[in-house]
Parts: C-alpha cells; sequence; structure tokens
C-alpha cells in the first residue's frame, strides 16, 4: 500500500480504513450448517483527517488520500476458525477497491487485520480481541516520495466486503538542512508509554489500539543514512494518546563542516494524537540550531574553565594532594577528579580527600551540567547562593567544616543524596523543601533534635544519623516514613524504648543500628511477628550504654559453628554452619563477615559462610544474630601453602584486632 503525497511538503499516506456500503461481489458457498464460506473480499479504505502545524506558526487542515497497492496482504479469520489465512490483492479498481484472495474461511462473522510491521495474535477468548507485540513504530522517506506503511488497519464484517479502519494516529515530522542524521527520536514530555503490547477490539464502530499496562517503550528512534536533497519526512504511528506537556525530539547527526551534534527541539504544549489523524510539524531549518548550539557550546565552555580556575584558587589547588592538570590547556576529561559528557561538559568534580580548603566560589553556578559534586573530608567552609542554580542529584560534604546552608539551597530539586558536616547543630530548614531526597547523611555532627517535618520527605530510604547529640525518645517522625530502608542511630543519647509505631509503619526496613545509646525495653514475641521484624536483614540494638539491654523475649542466646579453628591449604574451600540456640528462637538467621590482616585477604567469599583458600595467612569468620541479640561466634582460619603437611591445631588462634573488615 503507498501514500500519495498532496502539498509541496507533505510526504506520507498512511494506511487508514474506512467505510463502504458496497454489495458482495462474490458468491457465497452453501453449507449444511448455515454459516458463511467466502474465498474473496473485496477491501475500502477512508481518506486521512489531517492537520498541519508548525513549531512556529499557525496549524491548518487538509485531507490526505490513502491507496492501495500490488503486494498487499491481509490476514483473515471468523469467529469459527481463528487460524489467520492469508490473502493477497489480485485486482485493484480505478476506485480503489481491492480484491483479496486466499484459502477459505467459514464463519458467522470474519475478522482482517493488515500488520505487515506488527506480530499479533488472536484473544484465546474473544475472537474479536487481537494482541500486537508492539505499540507505535516509525518509518521514514525523503521528502517527496511515496511512504509504505505496514499498519496497524483492522475490518470486521459479516459478509466479505471488509471496510479497513486505522487504529493509531500519525506525527509526520519534516527534517531539513542537515547532510546526516544517525538518530531521530520522539518522547513525550512526561515520558508516556507509546509502544510494547498492544491490543485491539475489531468489533468496536472505532477500532483503537489500546496499550497494555506492561507497555514500556517511551520512544521511537532510528539512525538514517546520507540525506542528498537534504530533508527527509519521518512518521511516527501512535497509538492514541494525550502528551499532556507536549513532546520533544532528540536529534543526533553531522553537520555541513563534518561536526557531530545532539541537539533537541520541544513542543512544550498539550498534544493529542487522535486515531486516524495525521498530524505535520516541520523543523524546517536545523542548521540555524546547530550554529546556534555551537555557538553556546563555545561560550559554555569559556564560561567552565573560568569557573573552574575560580574554583582552583578560591580552594588553595596549589596545595592539593593532586592537582593533576588543572588550569592548562589539557582537555578537561583529563584534569583530576573530573568526569565530562558527551559535549564536554563538567558533570562531576570528584576531590575526595585532597586537602581542597576555603569557601565555594559563586562561579561554581556556571557549570551548568554539574550534577554530582563530591568534596568530603575537605575544609570546606561555606557555600554560594549560586550552587542552587545546578542540576545537582548527588552531593557529598560531609567531614567538612561546613556548619549552615545557603538560603537557596532548597531550590536543588534534583537532588537524590545529601551528606553534610561536620558542625552542624541542626538539621537545617532548607533540607525541608528536598522532596526528592532519598539520602540524608549527617552523621558526625552536633546535632541535638530530629525535627517533625523530616516525615514529609517521603522518598528517603536512607537516613544517616549516627554520632550525634541526639537525645529524648526515639522520634516518631520515623514511624510515619514507610519507604525508609535503612536508619542509622547509634552513638547518641537516645533513652526509652523502641516506639511499638516502628515494627507496625516501618514495612521496609532493612538496616536498624541503635547500639551505643541509652535504651532498654522488651521486643516482645508480638513484636517479632511483625513485617518490620520480618523484613529486617540487619539489625544492632546491643550493646547499650550505662550497662542498659534492649532484652528480645525469646531472642538468641548463643551460636556453635562447626568449626572453631580451621587450618585450610590454598584450593581447598570450606562451607561454614551456624546454629542458633535455643532451638525455639524466633529469629535463628545469622549474617556473615570476615576480618584479615595485611594488604590482601587469603580467601575468596563464594557464599554466606563459603570460602575458598587463595594464599598464604589467616583471617577470622564471625557468624553474627539478626535478632539484635548481640551473640556471635568465630573461627580462627589459617591458610598454608598446598605443600605443607601441617594440621588444624599447629598455628596459634589470633584475637582479630586491627583486622581488614570484609562483609
Amino acid at each position: 500500500m503507498y501514500r500519495n503525497l498532496l502539498g509541496i511538503v507533505a510526504g506520507l499516506l498512511l494506511l487508514l480504513a474506512g467505510c463502504s456500503n458496497d454489495e458482495t461481489m462474490f458468491e457465497q458457498e452453501d453449507n449444511t450448517e448455515g454459516l458463511k464460506t467466502f474465498t474473496s473480499f473485496t477491501a475500502t479504505l477512508d481518506d486521512v483527517a489531517g492537520t498541519r502545524a508548525y513549531l512556529d506558526a499557525e496549524a491548518s487542515n487538509g485531507i490526505r488520500r490513502v491507496h492501495w497497492e500490488g503486494g498487499d496482504v491481509i490476514s483473515v479469520y471468523s469467529d469459527t476458525d481463528t487460524e489467520l489465512k492469508e490473502y493477497r490483492l489480485t485486482s485493484l479498481s480505478d476506485d480503489n477497491k481491492a480484491t483479496f484472495t486466499g484459502e477459505k474461511v467459514t464463519g458467522n462473522k470474519f475478522y482482517a487485520v493488515f500488520s505487515s510491521y506488527n506480530e499479533f495474535s488472536v484473544d484465546v477468548k474473544n475472537p474479536a480481541i487481537v494482541h500486537f507485540e508492539r505499540g507505535g513504530t516509525r518509518y521514514d522517506a525523503k521528502l517527496g516520495q511515496n511512504v509504505y506503511f505496514g499498519g496497524p488497519m483492522v475490518a470486521s464484517s459479516t459478509g466479505n466486503v471488509l471496510a479497513f479502519k486505522q487504529t493509531t494516529g500519525i506525527i509526520q515530522i519534516t527534517v531539513g538542512n542537515i547532510p546526516k542524521i544517525w538518530d531521530i527520536s520522539l518522547y513525550g514530555n512526561n515520558y508516556e508509554p507509546l509502544g510494547k503490547y498492544s491490543t485491539v477490539d475489531l468489533s468496536a464502530s472505532q477500532p483503537v489500539l489500546k496499550l497494555d499496562p506492561e507497555a514500556n517503550i517511551v520512544g521511537f528512534g532510528g539512525g538514517y543514512s546520507e540525506l542528498n536533497d537534504n530533508y527527509v519526512d519521518i512518521y511516527y504511528v501512535i497509538p492514541p494518546t494525550v502528551f499532556e506537556n507536549g513532546f520533544h525530539l532528540s536529534i543526533e547527526g553531522v553537520d555541513y563542516d563534518g561536526n557531530e551534534f545532539e541537539i533537541e527541539k520541544r513542543y512544550n504544549s498539550e498534544f493529542e494524537v487522535k486515531v486516524g489523524t495525521l498530524s505535520k510539524f516541520s523543523l524546517v531549518d536545523i542548521s540555524a540550531d546547530i550554529i546556534k548550539q555551537q555557538q553556546e557550546a563555545e561560550e559554555a565552555a569559556v564560561k567552565t574553565r573560568a569557573a573552574l580556575e575560580r574554583f582552583y584558587q578560591a580552594l588553595g589547588g596549589d596545595n592539593w594532594n593532586n592537582n593533576t592538570n588543572w588550569c592548562t590547556d589539557a582537555p578537561l576529561y583529563e584534569w583530576y577528579g573530573l568526569s565530562v559528557d558527551n559535549a564536554g561538559a563538567v558533570i562531576s568534580i570528584n576531590m575526595y580527600d585532597n586537602n581542597l580548603s576555603g569557601a565555594i566560589p559563586a562561579e561554581i553556578g556556571n557549570l551548568s551540567g554539574l550534577r554530582s559534586l563530591y568534596l568530603s573530608k575537605n575544609n570546606i567552609t561555606s557555600l554560594p547562593e549560586e550552587i542552587s542554580q545546578l542540576p545537582l542529584e548527588y552531593l557529598y560534604l560531609d567531614g567538612c567544616s561546613l556548619s549552615s546552608l545557603p538560603e537557596s539551597f532548597g531550590q536543588l530539586k534534583s537532588l537524590n543524596i545529601l551528606y553534610l558536616g561536620n558542625q552542624f547543630t541542626e538539621i537545617p530548614a532548607a533540607v525541608r523543601q528536598l522532596k526528592s531526597l532519598k539520602t540524608l547523611g549527617m552523621a558526625n555532627n552536633r546535632i541535638t533534635e530530629v525535627p517533625s517535618w523530616l516525615a514529609e520527605l517521603t522518598n528517603l530510604s536512607y537516613i544517616i544519623l549516627n554520632n550525634n547529640q541526639l537525645t529524648g525518645e526515639l522520634p516518631t517522625a520515623f514511624a510515619n516514613m514507610p519507604n525508609l530502608r535503612y536508619l542509622y542511630l547509634y552513638n547518641n543519647n537516645f533513652t526509652g524504648s523502641i516506639p511499638e509505631s516502628y515494627f507496625t509503619n516501618l514495612i521496609n526496613l532493612e538496616t536498624l543500628n541503635l547500639v551505643h545509646n541509652y535504651l532498654s525495653g522488651v521486643i516482645t514475641k508480638e513484636m517479632q511477628q511483625s513485617a518490620m521484624w520480618q523484613h529486617l536483614s540487619s539489625l544492632s540494638i546491643n550493646p547499650q550504654r550505662n550497662g542498659n539491654v534492649i532484652t528480645i523475649e525469646n531472642g538468641v542466646s548463643s551460636i556453635e559453628l562447626n568449626a572453631e579453628e580451621l587450618t585450610l591449604k590454598v584450593g581447598e574451600t570450606f562451607q561454614f554452619e551456624a546454629t542458633a540456640f535455643p532451638e525455639d528462637a524466633t529469629k535463628r538467621a545469622v549474617t556473615w563477615e570476615y576480618g584479615y590482616r595485611g594488604s590482601s585477604k587469603p580467601y575468596n567469599i563464594l557464599g554466606d559462610g563459603y570460602v575458598e583458600a587463595v594464599s598464604e595467612g589467616e583471617f577470622l569468620v564471625y557468624a553474627y544474630a539478626t535478632d539484635g541479640s548481640d551473640v556471635e561466634a568465630v573461627c580462627h582460619v589459617q591458610v598454608i601453602s598446598a605443600s605443607s603437611d601441617l594440621k588444624t591445631g599447629d598455628i596459634e588462634g589470633y584475637t582479630g584486632d586491627d583486622l581488614n573488615w570484609d562483609n
């Protein structure tokens, strides 16, 4: 099937369906069951409603004609015979009525599908329902050329006249003044699903391609070769969709000077893709956008280098532990600690423990692509208001000398991870505005209180407040954070017991560490049946200070290992087994940790408690109770050469002080 182009810039005609009142042209075979049998069908098409809209101009309307083409094939089946029969176009009249002929099909109602690009199957319970493997798709053609489309179009009839109807809408994009395009992809600005797994009800008066809930393709794209006439029409066949905030195109290619480019064109108003409608958008002169982008990139590169040089000066760059290539003509990706994207924009600065000292300068706001800033363990004394201009997602400032944040800090709407330290006496009020925050790390400060508004940050999954001066009972704010997965409150001054609301509400909590506070109380059997308790994989609640103890009713009292002293030869493996007592303890699972001396560990961990000896040395294997009872068991392992005759017990054990931990 082909599409005629009407108008100077039109480039397509999509398969669409229409209605016809023509009588059947073929005899119906008689059969004893009263069913109809056909070997030929007449198929008709409707015109396509067209709209012509420019990104920078007014819209107007038009009509597009749709024609059958020799070689077209449709699939036919019936309500009583759902096996797909292939029917081929055998004749075409001047008024665009096509005759399709194939193997006989018998039934009361007949269904037909044209979908050469999309695998489909008939529903096992309702033959009027067809399931497609894809939703939309994309085609392209040089300006002024016909384009072949493979549907999806459908029809249903009680006779042998089929009126095919389109089930999707079409967006046509004309791209011009570019020698080569590698990819041009369309996305909804809200990244609405556009493809993969869809369904059509052929019995509907207007069949519509509906995406299944599992549909997860959010855009369509593809590559192109040399464009000799410098224009190309792109057709996006899309299930009826409302782009609530419009859509955008991501275009990559090569300009006339041989330079690679990547630009984005946006249509930011609500736009509805309607079934049976073609909407045309022209982006006539992409070269102007490329020139503008190149100019902006050159200006940004100058600003970026100036900002980085100011960063170097303000933070004592000459005294950094590593300042390789800073303030030189070397490419920015060769400057120590910098990462850049394909366009050369700085996206990350990593200066962990690099002897930076001073206030971050205002010019950092010119690093418009900066998403990650890792400055932990440096003498950073303050942040500028301009930091709020950055698209930061990760900000590490723990182990610094900060005690406050700029007023504009809450404008960092994309921030996911925040670590601050070590002079704060409270959680800054600006943090309250960081609704995207998933990790808050403020250990090793002097914070005395957890604000109730912290529960408003519903995306928080990590809270790290150990080694502060928090007092009073454990905050109820945490109990109102059901997405919380990791909570570290050890080495504070909390008193009282663990609130029951923690057990009932924190259903996703995986790690809870409360050791070295002044807590007490009993974790009852009933509490141990809670979702939180069952979900926890790491629980540390004892020891407490001042002799306080959190008692675990029916908790683990001891752990036995299948080895307490062990000698392994290089190459040997061993599976440790741990048994927790008493046997009726509520939670008898254990967790494993390993410790070793030296610069390299003499073992590999093959699984929980499963080790392989790889070099001579010694290490310890610990099994810890996971119910918070502070019960452990340990085995000392000596690794000897494969040729040694030493046995277990021939070598003195050691306590495990000053070990490198591996857990």
